[in-house]
Parts: structure tokens; sequence; C-alpha cells
């Protein structure tokens, strides 16, 4: 389950071709509340009505487990929670706590980012961005995001020196190679 989990983290942060792979998450344990709020995103991700109504459906399930949930989890589940319930504004802030709780939460750091693009606030992308990346310096895809929320500042000069470090550091990181080509 571990490993389903930490293969769909990757596959969200490095914009990879397999993030289904969260399904087996819940296969390996179904009570698992993190597990099934990631599926929840992977499923909203996905949009559309069906999704939607997968989405929610493991989200009852994450919170039907909330009792042996920890509180990274906990917040985890409410902003995925709160993003099927099209409170964007909630979702972000839940992820701007775990920005500040659990700084290496990756994740939860990708879907602020999302959402602050979604809402075309490029300045908070590089904000969140900014606020973890002391705890993260070593982690390609850190280097990314930091990359992303300069280029949506149009710090054009600063995104290409983070992407470049990044691409240093994980040679196979699509969407800073985007980044640089565009």
């Amino acid at each position: 389950m571990v490993d389903a989990i930490n293969s769909f983290v990757d596959q969200l942060l490095g914009v990879g071709n397999d993030a289904q792979v969260i399904l087996k998450a819940v296969e390996a344990d179904p009570a698992c509340a993190m597990a099934n709020a990631q599926v929840g995103a992977f499923y909203l991700f996905a949009g559309g009505s069906v999704a939607l109504t997968k989405a929610k459906s493991h989200l009852k399930v994450a919170k039907s487990y909330l009792k042996r949930a920890n509180a990274r989890e906990k917040l985890y589940v409410a902003a995925i929670e709160a993003w099927a319930n099209r409170d964007i504004a909630q979702a972000i802030a839940h992820h701007e706590a775990l920005a500040i709780a659990f700084p290496r939460d990756l994740a939860s750091v990708h879907l602020a980012q999302y959402h602050y693009r979604n809402f075309g606030n490029s300045q908070r992308m590089l904000v969140i961005a900014e606020k973890v990346f002391a705890a993260n310096r070593d982690n390609p895809y850190m280097h990314r995001m930091l990359a992303f929320g300069l280029e949506e500042c149009h710090r054009l000069a600063e995104a290409e020196e983070y992407g470049r470090i990044a691409i240093a550091l994980k040679r196979d990181n699509r969407w800073v190679h985007q980044l640089l080509t565009e």
C-alpha cells in the first residue's frame, strides 16, 4: 500500500502517465483514509460527474476511518473533500495548513498550486512553494514547483535557474522540460 501511495505521489509530481497506481493502495488497504482521499483526488483530476461520484464515494470511506488517521491525513482528507464539494477556498486553506505543519508533503503543495493556478493567483503559487522550500531543497519536484511559481509570476530567468536544478537532480522531470521549452 505504501509503495502505491508513493508511486502515485511520484506520478502526480512528475506528471506521469500511471497515476491510477493509487487504486492499488485501496485494494491493499481499503480502510486507509489517505489512500481513499488520494483516489478521490485522482478522480477529481479526471473531472466529470461520474468521476465526481467516484471521488465522493472514496471520500466517504476515508472519512469513516478518520479515527485511525493522524493529523496530516485528517487535513488531507478535509482538503480533498472541500475540493469535491467545490469549496476551493477551503481546500486551499487546508493545503496551506498542511504546508505549515507538514512542509514535506509536496503532493499537498502541488494541489495548492493547482488550485491557485485555476484561480489565476500566480503570486500564491509562488508563495506556497517558497514556504516549504527550505524543508525540500534536495527534492527535484520542489525545484520544479518553485520554477513553476516563478514562471507564472513572469520571473523567467529565476524560473529557468530552478528548472535547471530540478533537471540536474532528476533528469526525467517532464514538467520542467516542458517549462524550459516554452
